[in-house]
């Protein structure tokens, strides 16, 4: 999941305190004033701005980006498995057509990837000490080494398929920015994100309910309108199921704007 990046605290900042008489009559005694003390005395650290705190990896991206988001794109840790398999190993991938009866296919298994191994259209398992047995044990074997090279972790395997969850990095991946917009009463935001143009991935967050309550949750739409869930029980979950949506890197920093002006 994305993280929440919250301002940092106020260090610096003088605190406040009683006047007592004999402190009052210190500063109405007459004398000369010292200014290189007060030249000298260390100004006080400013506050960063919420941007300021984030780490580079979280500022907008160049405008040439390696991936282009399309709306009801494939995860991108589905993707990243893709790649591997396509690069470590020649077992054929079903969704490209190559193959229209042997080879692997891969599929979400809630915040896991799912490849599982199909041999001659067929999910059941060969006989033990066939031939055919061997090239489905053979295949397993290729896409356990393929996704246990560092990307992916907590592999698990059983005789007709291997999952594992993909590594996700400690630093934001992809930064989201949060407005207002609209009467108060719509409860409506708009969402872009750095580095991509608002046409190609954004979208809008709206109030379920006629009013706020504990119990109120998000519907999200896409840049075209188009619903991509609901239920969301926050902002960052449903920020996160729009970036998701477009196939966008993870993890995810969010930078709440307010209202727009």
């Amino acid at each position: 999941m994305g993280r929440r990046w919250r301002d940092p605290p106020a260090e610096g900042r003088p605190h406040s305190r009683r006047a007592t008489p004999t402190a009052l009559s210190s500063l109405l005694v007459p004398g000369p004033l010292d200014l290189s003390e007060l030249v000298a005395s260390p100004a006080a650290p400013a506050l960063l701005s919420l941007e300021e705190t984030l780490p580079p990896s979280a500022h907008a991206r160049p405008a040439a980006h390696p991936y282009t988001p399309i709306a009801r794109a494939q995860r991108w840790d589905i993707r990243l498995a893709r790649t591997l398999l396509a690069e470590r190993t020649d077992l054929p991938d079903l969704d490209t057509g190559e193959s229209s009866s042997t080879g692997y296919g891969v599929s979400a298994d809630f915040w896991r990837v799912q490849i599982i191994w199909i041999q001659n259209g067929s999910l059941t398992l060969p006989r033990a000490g066939t031939a055919a047995r061997r090239r489905w044990d053979a295949a397993l074997d290729a896409i356990e080494v393929a996704l246990g090279s560092g990307e992916f972790t907590a592999l698990a395997r059983n005789r007709y398929c291997v999952s594992a969850a993909a590594v996700v990095p400690d630093e934001p991946q992809c930064t989201a920015r949060l407005s207002r917009v609209g009467p108060l009463g719509a409860f409506r935001s708009e969402v872009t994100f750095d580095g991509y143009a608002a046409q190609t991935a954004s979208g809008a967050l709206v109030l379920a309910s006629h009013g706020a309550s504990p119990t109120s949750t998000l519907i999200v739409t896409d840049a075209a309108g188009a619903e991509v869930g609901r239920g969301c029980d926050s902002h960052q979950h449903a920020i996160e199921s729009l970036a998701h949506h477009y196939g966008l890197p993870m993890p995810l920093a969010l930078i709440d704007e307010g209202r727009r002006q």
